[in-house]
């Protein structure tokens, strides 16, 4: 995994390939006069760097990973950022969550209740929410050194069962669910009091506001919309090379980027079609939908399951845990 061979190759490209307009603009919807720097420059052309690696185990540093005789294999589920950009990595198989400095390094350490937790965020409190999807449908509320605080189920009006959930997202001062990629439900506030009304909205709320996105996979194609709190919506339609397998990530940052990963592979055209290439792309929008860029790297060779390998934090610093069959390779890349 940290071996040279085994990194990513990592590809700055000034657009999106090939991305199309979905719909014509709103005639609403006016040219932004202030002048714009080509898109090299304002999301940057320099590589993603490695800020940590390590072989798999659980020694502080190490993350671990399970190959059963049945079953999927797992390793680090997902990843986030708290507010002071530092790293919290889901290390389920060794029953904790690894706290990284935004440079890579170790720092701590929390336990946590549950090996069966796919997804983190981090509230403003400080203290560490997970979700189970599968096997208790539900959110669990741990503090700064892993004491369990409460449990809220998350199975009821909005999301009909916990493998609907495609995200846990923290907005507002709250607890939030993505169910299919197409709206996201309000389960509790920061204090795992739980919302009597489950408010929902269409699309995912970026963190900047007024607007909600969705991304989908329709006819080949992954299909971005924003629809902000009032006027038309923004469409587009992104287009590669390699078909989409399926899609990784949608995040924003605190200036209302977009960020939008897809997992792409090409099959031997033979039996047993084999995949011949693969990789992931990191496609990125401004607040209006427009491209500004794309990241292109190779996928994770290990045959580790992860719910969410990518993350953005609020300054959109964008991190990437790789697992490949020696262990795992962190990349940072900063626009």
């Amino acid at each position: 995994m940290h071996e040279t061979h085994h990194a990513c190759r990592w590809l700055w490209t000034l657009a999106v390939s090939a991305i199309c307009l979905g719909c014509q603009p709103s005639p609403e919807v006016r040219p932004d006069p202030t002048p714009r720097r080509a898109p090299a420059q304002a999301m940057g052309a320099h590589a993603p760097s490695i800020i940590h690696s390590a072989p798999w185990g659980s020694d502080p540093g190490q993350f671990g990973h399970l190959l059963p005789t049945e079953g999927a294999p797992e390793g680090p589920m997902s990843l986030t950022t708290n507010a002071q950009g530092e790293l919290f990595v889901l290390d389920q198989v060794n029953a904790r969550v690894q706290v990284l400095s935004p440079e890579g390094a170790f720092l701590r350490s929390i336990p946590i209740p549950s090996t069966t937790v796919q997804d983190l965020v981090v509230t403003g409190l400080g203290e560490v929410v997970l979700l189970d999807r599968l096997a208790e449908p539900g959110l669990i509320f741990i503090d700064d050194q892993g004491k369990l605080r409460a449990r809220v189920k998350v199975v009821g009006h909005g999301v009909a069962e916990g493998g609907a959930i495609t995200a846990l997202v923290e907005h507002e001062g709250a607890i939030w669910v993505e169910v299919d990629r197409a709206m996201t439900v309000r389960i509790a506030d920061w204090q795992a009091v739980a919302d009597p009304d489950r408010i929902s909205v269409d699309g995912r709320p970026s963190r900047k506001g007024g607007a909600a996105w969705q991304v989908r996979l329709r006819d080949g194609a992954v299909r971005l919309r924003g629809q902000p709190r009032t006027g038309t919506a923004m469409r587009r339609s992104l287009s590669f090379a390699l078909p989409v397998m399926r899609l990784s990530t949608l995040d924003t940052d605190e200036t209302g980027n977009v960020f939008v990963s897809a997992h792409l592979a090409k099959e031997s055209e033979q039996p047993p079609f084999a995949v011949t290439e693969d990789k992931d792309v990191l496609s990125v929008f401004n607040a209006k939908g427009d491209p500004l860029g794309s990241v292109e790297l190779e996928s994770s060779t290990g045959p580790e399951e992860q719910f969410r390998a990518m993350t953005v934090a609020r300054d959109g610093t964008v991190y990437h845990l790789q697992c490949t069959v020696e262990g795992t390779v962190l990349r940072r890349w900063r626009p």
